[in-house]
């Protein structure tokens, strides 16, 4: 028999549709936005690990598939780090297209490895596009190529 590749969430009746928000109590979101705002059940299609920025532990790029399993199930995961100031409904929106986008097929941090390998071979005059490892980098050097580090900056 096939282990399922669906993890389905619900509440209990009794606690359906509350959510705790601390300083401001238990909150009825169907009172508050309307029921097109809650769901009985909910397919887990990402899990979201929240904790406090420390640099080395995350992945910058977004290349290397992370899960969290749940009863079986690989579920993608994500890792974001916490610092003041960050909007964190902002960024756990950003994790959910992103994540419906990679459903899709389209993975931008792939794309954009792919357009800076595209890049390198173009500059460094090889006209080879390189082979990218599992962490999307190139594999190996290129002929002519330079080393360097190309930084897209920090996010806030």
């Amino acid at each position: 028999m096939r282990p399922p590749d669906t993890v389905w969430g619900a509440a209990l009746e009794m606690h359906q549709h509350h959510m705790e928000i601390r300083g401001l109590g238990i909150l009825n979101i169907t009172h508050l936005f309307g029921v097109a705002a809650v769901r009985d059940n909910k397919k887990i299609e990402v899990v979201v690990e929240l904790s406090e920025a420390q640099e080395e532990d995350y992945d910058r790029l977004g290349t290397e598939p992370q899960v969290w399993p749940i009863l079986g199930v690989d579920v993608p995961l994500a890792r974001i780090p916490l610092r003041p100031g960050r909007n964190i409904a902002s960024l756990i929106e950003v994790v959910a297209r992103n994540q419906t986008l990679k459903f899709r097929g389209i993975d931008s941090a792939r794309e954009f490895q792919e357009k800076i390998a595209t890049h390198i071979a173009l500059t460094t005059g090889t006209g080879a596009t390189p082979e990218l490892g599992d962490e999307g980098v190139p594999s190996k050097p290129m002929t002519g190529q330079t080393t360097g580090l190309i930084s897209l900056g920090e996010v806030e």
